[in-house]
């Protein structure tokens, strides 16, 4: 038996510190980038049993990132250390060269609403992770999460 390259979906985290489970860490980023998209559930005609999940890029939203404070909400009071808009395709960079690592709030704003979790950023000079594989998925439930696409030989 012979196994095609398949690429497999890596959830690695909930959304902000409530959301969370219990004690859960936050997860942990090199570099303060990706893809941003929108995804909802649909049920299938005639089958109430199953949904298709669908996704949107999220274009021209605003992407900021605040330093958390201790035992405090997402932004209260506190300046963004970066912000940018998303792109065409919903793929986003924050500045980060002087940026210290450490706890920080990835707050989105689209459609609307606000989006918020909390990551701890690990900078490196030599990261590992690719923008192009880091996908931030937001939903109606107002989570947002962070995805990676990794490829199986």
């Amino acid at each position: 038996m012979t196994l095609n390259p398949i690429g497999v979906l890596v959830l690695l985290s909930a959304s902000a510190f409530a959301q969370a489970p219990n004690n859960a860490p936050p997860p942990t980023v090199q570099r303060l980038c990706g893809k941003l998209e929108y995804t909802h559930d649909i049920p299938v005609k005639g089958d109430s049993k199953s949904i298709v999940t669908k996704e949107q890029d999220v274009r021209h939203a605003a992407v900021s990132l605040y330093p958390a404070v201790e035992h405090g909400q997402c932004c209260e009071g506190v300046a963004a250390a970066s912000t940018t808009m998303t792109g065409h395709w919903g793929s986003f960079q924050l500045k980060s060269k002087q940026l210290p690592g450490g706890l920080y709030w990835l707050q989105v704003e689209w459609n609307s609403r606000k989006y918020q979790m909390i990551i701890q950023y690990e900078p490196k000079k030599y990261s590992d992770q690719l923008c192009s594989q880091t996908v931030w998925e937001e939903n109606d439930a107002g989570d947002l999460r962070k995805v990676i696409f990794i490829t199986v030989d």
